[in-house]
């Protein structure tokens, strides 16, 4: 679990069911599910070009310099959100924060201090929770994902999330948030340069005190949309996340994986194992069964399989 600098652990131990094509299509119709269906339906099925020639179903020579683009296609957009770089004295407040025993402020890849100076630097920026309850590891691990369309609208993000890590009734349940950052800009970065659609990312348990609502969420999804207004929130994420608001999504949380890189992972093995395949049809139902294979619910691609007793998605309320 996160708790003063270590990464999440895992949550409980996966449980796999079985696919049934009758039942499954009933459910289709019936699930509240049923348009992010549709939406990873007609992805895993337009991926079928990139990868096969629809003609004879023959795998493509260069599918495995497109399978290493691959995790990139699927995460990346073009974006404006580093046109105007952080100010540095604007990390001080955070830097303090971390001396008053309240979180632990931490770049992903390297020293902090050293990542902050370097020209031109740009990194996820984390801040880890000392108030989350680090041993529940029988609790709903999820996450909520945030695009923005500029890193001005970060810091007032970030700002309302360690509000919460005061809340009495949020702070024990909210593990960590991480926002990305640049600082110390030394030329104009472009318009065109691909980043990650995730911006922002907070990990969370739900309470399972209460299965009828996602509470917990819920005050994080209001806390996000009161900090940055839906105009200021790019809806553009990977694939397979379900999308709560404009701009703002969620998944379960394994702590171990990253979530695009095990869907990645997943199509990478279906294309390296089928050297033919038909059509889009076969390939979506290769990829639901290895989905499922990897304890993803292929009728709720952004969920596994480990916790069934669980509250509903997290809202705007």
């Amino acid at each position: 679990m996160f708790g003063k600098g270590n990464a999440p652990d895992e949550v409980a131990t996966p449980v796999r069911g079985k696919r049934n094509p009758k039942r499954d299509a009933v459910h289709f119709k019936q699930s509240i599910f049923a348009n992010k269906l549709l939406a990873d339906k007609l992805y895993i099925t337009t991926e079928y070009e990139t990868f096969y020639n629809s003609s004879s179903g023959d795998r493509k020579a260069d599918y495995e310099t497109k399978l290493a683009a691959h995790y990139d296609a699927m995460s990346t957009f073009d974006s404006g959100y580093f046109r105007k770089s952080t100010p540095l004295d604007a990390m001080e407040k955070y830097i303090i924060g971390t001396t008053e025993n309240k979180y632990e402020f931490l770049a992903q890849n390297g020293p902090l201090l050293t990542v902050l100076l370097k020209p031109d630097s740009d990194d996820y920026f984390h801040f880890l929770n000392y108030n989350h309850r680090s041993r529940q590891r029988k609790e709903a691990f999820r996450r909520i994902v945030v695009g923005l369309w500029s890193q001005e609208n970060a810091l007032p993000l970030a700002d309302a999330m360690i509000a919460l890590f005061e809340d009495r009734l949020i702070s024990p349940y909210l593990a960590s948030f991480k926002v990305l950052l640049s600082f110390n800009p030394t030329k104009p970065r472009p318009d065109s340069e691909p980043l990650k659609g995730d911006k922002a990312v907070i990990y969370y348990h739900a309470d399972l005190s209460d299965l009828s609502t996602d509470r917990v969420g819920n005050t994080i999804v209001r806390a996000i949309d009161g900090a940055v207004p839906t105009s200021r929130r790019d809806a553009r994420f990977a694939p397979f996340y379900e999308e709560i608001a404009q701009g703002i999504a969620w998944a379960d949380e394994t702590g171990q994986a990253s979530f695009t890189q095990v869907r990645d992972d997943v199509i990478s093995r279906v294309v390296r194992a089928n050297q033919n395949v038909k059509d889009e049809e076969e390939f979506y139902e290769l990829v639901l069964a290895e989905l499922e294979e990897d304890n993803v619910n292929p009728l709720a691609t952004h969920r596994y399989f480990a916790l069934t007793d669980t509250p509903p998605a997290p809202a705007l309320t």
